[in-house]
């Protein structure tokens, strides 16, 4: 086969065409998965708001909240209950991280990939090239 430069540049568009997709796809599909942790992190926090309302309610009913009452039970519930506030928004936070984290990763592979196969592309090309100059050489020579 003789060498051909538009086989080889069709080639490459085609590994070009095929990253941007996937690109563009992984992308989306990032943003949409940080509106949605956006969403259900704010959905988390006003779930909070009942919780803390229904505690103090609670309490109140029992005569062990008001501003003349230093309840240790009512702080004592009120700490737990920030506390573990702090530990669900952590986690979910979290999750959105590695969530985040796996996108770029496979950001990162499919540039490797990409990089890799433009590499074997232009491998390809100069091997074809010094085989068509070999079988030059070879006719001049006539061998």
């Amino acid at each position: 086969m003789a060498y051909n430069p538009a086989l080889y540049e069709a080639q490459r568009r085609a590994l070009l065409n095929n990253y941007t997709a996937q690109q563009g796809v992984s992308d989306y599909a990032n943003f949409i998965s940080n509106q949605r942790g956006a969403r259900g992190l704010r959905d988390l926090n006003e779930s909070f708001t009942p919780q803390r309302r229904q505690i103090e309610s609670t309490f109140g009913r029992r005569g062990l909240r008001s501003p003349q009452v230093k309840s240790g039970a009512f702080r004592r519930a009120m700490i737990d209950f920030g506390k573990k506030q702090i530990r669900d928004v952590a986690d979910y936070q979290r999750n959105l991280d590695e969530a985040n984290q796996q996108y770029g990763l496979g950001t990162t592979q499919r540039g490797t990939q990409y990089q890799q196969d433009l590499v074997d592309i232009e491998r390809d090309k100069a091997n074809q090239i010094n085989n068509d100059a070999m079988a030059i050489w070879q006719m001049r020579m006539g061998v």
